[in-house]
């Protein structure tokens, strides 16, 4: 385990030192994403509003709130070893149209600070998530109850979140997760050597599916979007402290059985959403969820890999957002995603960061996780 985390932490500094946009990546393709959708360009994020803080069981966490107050509330939460920048501009810009974007920095991670001297542990995070949400004012009662949206690891704290308390939301949205207990599917060794190895190339290839092309262009959006969003909202590089911790809890999590056995009392309407292709958190574990948690909904994103969302964001929050307005509504195919809008703006290039892999790289430890 130590060995292997040991591995992750080196390939994540290489990462970060900046190995290079994915292949045929456009630094500007985000900024014409954003003008095609008619949404903001503006470099600082303006639209999320200031940064906000408040203190929940020895945390201090940051966190923002935008959007449309009269619609449904989304709290968004993060995946392993990232930040807030991981959602990069155009998905909770989109979000925001429909619903109100509660989004926020993990213990530890980002701008947000634990103080605790308590293990982390995907229970905890999850506990201080309800606290935070209760001091932001989210409190979970009548038609207020959000939906808790999580990626990878957030995804486990979602879960875990709805298990303690699940008079509090009104419905989850689970990417790329899983529940762990004894039907698990881990990645394969191939999977795993190409994440701990070498310069980081060979590790977005796993987490994006490059053997299609939309498999690079939601690289491309995701790694310039992060990086980006993370210049934009004064986000440093993960913590590598709180990213090992995060590791341990997200290993003892799939090795246990107690969410795995809690999923058919957690009656939410839920989608579930994975990439066909996801080598990280193979598709089987989605197939798991949807199977096991009573009102739930399989929306499988073709070609896609770990980081569904972002291959077609646009499509993507589409059907969330018809997910929101009716959470027992369509099982079958999503429908087709609005045209493309007029731009009403001039394209913009965004700044890349090098370090595309600012919230990618991160991905890499969540991966070491598993063996």
């Amino acid at each position: 385990m130590s060995a292997v985390l040991c591995g992750a932490f080196l390939l994540l500094a290489g990462l970060a030192a900046g190995q290079g946009l994915p292949p045929g990546c456009n630094p500007d393709s985000v900024g014409e994403q954003l003008a095609q959708l008619g949404l903001s360009l503006d470099e600082n994020a303006t639209w999320t509003g200031p940064v906000r803080r408040a203190e929940a069981q020895d945390v201090d966490f940051a966190f923002y709130e935008f959007g449309n107050a009269s619609g449904p509330t989304v709290v968004s939460i993060n995946g392993f070893g990232t930040t807030m920048a991981e959602w990069g501009p155009i998905l909770p810009q989109l979000l925001a149209q429909d619903s109100r974007v509660f989004m926020f920095d993990n213990p530890g991670q980002g701008l947000s600070i634990d103080y605790s001297n308590k293990p982390l542990t995907i229970e905890r995070m999850a506990a201080a998530t309800v606290a935070l949400l209760d001091e932001a004012g989210i409190n979970g009662k009548g038609a207020s109850k959000p939906v808790l949206l999580g990626w990878s690891m957030g995804g486990m704290v979602a879960l875990s979140m709805a298990q303690q308390q699940t008079d509090k939301w009104s419905g989850l949205v689970l990417v790329d997760t899983a529940a762990g207990g004894p039907d698990m599917v881990y990645p394969d060794a191939a999977t795993v050597e190409a994440l701990t190895c070498c310069n980081g190339t060979e590790a977005n290839q796993v987490l994006f599916n490059y053997s299609s092309p939309s498999g690079l262009a939601g690289a491309c959006t995701f790694d310039v979007g992060a990086g980006w969003m993370s210049l934009a909202l004064g986000e440093g590089y993960p913590n590598a402290t709180t990213s090992a911790a995060q590791a341990e809890a997200a290993y003892a999590f799939e090795q246990s059985n107690g969410t795995y056995t809690a999923l058919p009392s957690i009656t939410l309407p839920t989608l579930v959403v994975t990439g066909s292709d996801d080598l990280v958190i193979p598709p089987e574990n989605a197939q798991t969820l949807a199977d096991r948690l009573p009102n739930a909904q399989l929306y499988e994103i073709p070609d896609a890999g770990h980081g569904a969302w972002a291959q077609d964001t646009a499509q993507f929050a589409l059907r969330v957002q018809q997910f929101l307005s009716s959470p027992e509504g369509p099982a079958g195919p999503p429908a087709a995603p609005p045209p493309e809008a007029t731009p009403t703006r001039a394209s913009a290039a965004l700044p890349a960061c090098g370090g595309l892999s600012l919230a990618s790289a991160a991905l890499v430890i969540t991966m070491a996780l598993l063996l």
